[in-house]
């Protein structure tokens, strides 16, 4: 008996679908394997359960100075951040913390801290700090923008 693919993603069973998926997780692992165009930075992921809130990533830049990096992905123009990712970005406003969205076209956008109250009412509908359009990401380019921190 020959099987027949399914025609849509609905009918896929749920493994294969949350492959296909876009994550966190998978954006984490875009970036790492384009670090090497900016070797001069190095990434830490975080992986903390005790501290609800800390950013996904700790970036040293070329200059030795620390940045946190916390990452998400949407689907639409909604950013989805929890109360305490809130509060830890209102605590740091005024740091190296930024927020990087990849949105459903594989598009990026870069905000500051300050921002994070914008982002949580209104989404990518803020202007962002940087934006980088799909498919001329410019990774190199992404990496140096947190050397413009002032």
């Amino acid at each position: 008996m020959v099987e027949t693919m399914p025609e849509s993603l609905t009918e896929m069973p749920k493994k294969l679908k949350s492959s296909l998926k876009r994550t966190e997780k998978k954006f984490y692992q875009k970036i790492r394997s384009n670090n090497w165009k900016a070797p001069d930075f190095f990434i830490q992921k975080i992986d903390t359960f005790a501290t609800k809130g800390i950013p996904d990533l700790l970036v040293k830049d070329p200059e030795n100075h620390f940045h946190f990096v916390e990452l998400k992905i949407t689907e639409t123009r909604k950013v989805k951040l929890s109360p305490h990712q809130i509060s830890f970005f209102k605590e740091h406003s005024n740091t190296r913390t930024w927020l990087m969205v990849e949105d459903k076209t594989k598009s990026i956008y870069l905000f500051r801290a300050y921002q994070i109250l914008q982002i949580a009412k209104d989404g990518l509908n803020v202007s962002p700090f940087a934006f980088f359009e799909h498919p001329y990401i410019d990774w190199e380019k992404i990496f140096n923008t947190l050397l413009k921190f002032k």
